[in-house]
């Protein structure tokens, strides 16, 4: 059974990558309160890893571009995607949590907000450049992006803990 709310979503996530990171050795801190950026701690083989998670219960996984990307808006309508956010800890890790609808069907994919950043960057040029620049709809000042989890494993391949040893080990 999925969680109903939104909340009980993304604490379910939490508490998936946390065991993960247990399971693998890790030592494993939830922060109480609201740590805007960071929802895990662990520490292990001689590293720190500081880790956001976000958790899709089904469908889409759905993001604010203002808190990764700069987006410069001109008088015409038009969208301009300045790259990174500037106060962006680029070397956070991010985790997207697919839920399964039964216990170890959870699928998960790793890497760092500064990829992630870069990546919804190049996602919404595409977008906006079959739009004439634009974001269709009632709202061109949006900044709501949707990824699908296809294009989000394309992306982010480390599928597991031992992966992302693999990857990142010591340059995290």
């Amino acid at each position: 059974m999925k969680p109903t709310t939104r909340h009980g979503t993304g604490q379910t996530g939490e508490y998936l990558v946390a065991a993960e990171l247990a399971r693998h050795g890790f030592a494993v801190a939830l922060p109480t309160g609201n740590a805007e950026a960071i929802d895990i701690l662990a520490y292990g083989f001689d590293q720190s890893l500081a880790i956001q998670v976000k958790t899709a219960g089904r469908g889409n996984h759905q993001f604010n571009l203002g808190k990764f990307v700069q987006v410069d808006f001109q008088e015409d309508g038009t969208q301009n995607v300045l790259g990174r956010q500037e106060s962006l800890d680029v070397n956070i890790l991010i985790v997207f949590v697919f839920l399964g609808t039964a216990v170890g069907e959870d699928e998960f994919a790793w890497g760092t907000l500064g990829e992630f950043a870069d990546f919804l960057g190049d996602a919404h040029r595409k977008y906006l450049a079959k739009n004439g620049g634009r974001r269709p709809g009632k709202n061109p000042r949006s900044l709501h992006a949707s990824l699908t989890k296809k294009e989000i494993q394309e992306r982010f391949t480390c599928s597991n803990v031992a992966d992302l040893l693999k990857k990142y080990s010591k340059s995290v």
